[in-house]
């Protein structure tokens, strides 16, 4: 439930609708009182049902419960030309967003998206490299977010939800990584520097600009572009490698992203309550 994508749905299932309304509200209020003590940032669906035969047979040979059964019929009645078994595979937060958007084509799913993103990104080959994945079928274009966490940091991918294409994001990692920690071995013993009173140069470079460095914080962070406010970038040195320190702040939140001017990767992100 601490993952950047996750949803709870709620199906109350009553002969009794006034009866099943009230548990309904209380199973709710409930879970709502858990999320808002703890760090997980799950949404809630809530429904009632009646009992349904046809329903509880398209959950059992699905192996889901009749409450998302009776979300997935709620998708195919805007779109027939749709699967239930394609549709029951998806998440609970894919077909809500599925449902907003008015269902106009089948999405490829997570675990498609993060292999497109992985592929994209080069690194399909290791098996230290994880993946987050959030959906965000109601917007448009309807895309996949993915966060690739890497040894190099994190790396963010936006993929189309309808064709799997890779909109953004770094491509071929590892092959882009050492081109970047490529030195030359001097073959004759090199004297130390004279000192100088200019402060060193760092040796990395700065190979995205400040807008990109802009566009990656706000991302991450879910917040639009007109919603942030006291937006602060600036470009300095930590150890040699260039880094833009990105501050901002929405609504009652301050931001605070470190990101690799080489490589786009955030290093450090925080948020917190601006009091």
């Amino acid at each position: 439930l601490d993952s950047i994508s996750s949803a709870i749905m709620i199906s109350v299932e009553d002969k009794d609708t006034a009866r099943a309304e009230k548990l309904q509200r209380e199973l709710t209020s409930t879970v709502d009182g858990v999320l808002q003590t703890s760090e997980a940032k799950a949404a809630v669906l809530t429904q009632t049902l009646t009992q349904d035969a046809g329903r509880e047979q398209q959950a059992r040979e699905n192996n889901i419960s009749t409450g998302k059964a009776a979300l997935v019929n709620h998708v195919l009645a805007l779109n027939s030309a749709l699967k239930f078994d394609a549709l029951a595979k998806l998440s609970v937060e894919e077909l809500k967003d599925l449902a907003e958007a008015g269902a106009p084509a089948m999405p490829i799913g997570k675990a498609a998206a993060a292999y497109a993103a992985e592929q994209y990104a080069g690194t399909t080959a290791l098996d230290s490299v994880t993946a987050e994945v959030d959906s965000e079928l109601d917007e448009s274009p309807a895309h996949y977010e993915v966060e690739l966490h890497t040894a190099w940091g994190e790396f963010e991918y936006l993929v189309d939800a309808y064709t799997g294409k890779v909109i953004s994001g770094q491509k071929d990692l590892p092959s882009t990584v050492s081109a970047q920690n490529d030195t030359v071995k001097p073959s004759q013993p090199v004297s130390p520097p004279a000192q100088s009173s200019q402060p060193a140069q760092p040796s990395g470079s700065a190979d995205i600009d400040h807008a990109k460095a802009k566009s990656i914080a706000l991302n991450h962070a879910g917040v639009s572009e007109n919603e942030a406010y006291d937006m602060d970038i600036e470009l300095d040195d930590e150890d040699g490698i260039l880094v833009y320190e990105v501050e901002f702040k929405s609504g009652n939140m301050e931001y605070d992203y470190e990101i690799n001017a080489a490589t786009g990767a955030i290093l450090k992100h925080e948020s917190e309550l601006d009091d």
